[in-house]
């Protein structure tokens, strides 16, 4: 999953009030992160080296919830498979 804006690439992660301007501006989200409460914007939700971005949302059956830059580094994700990702094979009839 990598739905991160160039703006991310070009503006170091430690500087937060950057990137809250950015998220304002540009109408991205700008939560707290659901594991470490640490803001970021919706803009900065990524995956990075290869370790997922996403938690299972405990409110929703399938839906998943986005983590911050520093919880993904830490290998903090955790996707569960939802059908539409399972080979036709093991979906039922």
């Amino acid at each position: 999953m990598n739905h991160t804006h160039p703006f991310t690439r070009l503006v170091p992660e430690r500087w937060r009030w950057a990137h809250k301007a950015f998220a304002w501006l540009a109408q991205y989200a700008w939560q707290p992160c659901p594991l470490c409460e640490r803001p970021f914007g919706g803009h900065e939700w990524r995956d990075i080296d290869g370790k997922t971005s996403l938690i299972p949302n405990p409110a929703s059956v399938y839906g998943h919830l986005g983590i911050c830059p520093a919880c993904t580094r830490a290998g903090r994700g955790h996707r569960q498979p939802v059908p539409w990702d399972l080979p036709d094979h093991f979906q039922g009839d």
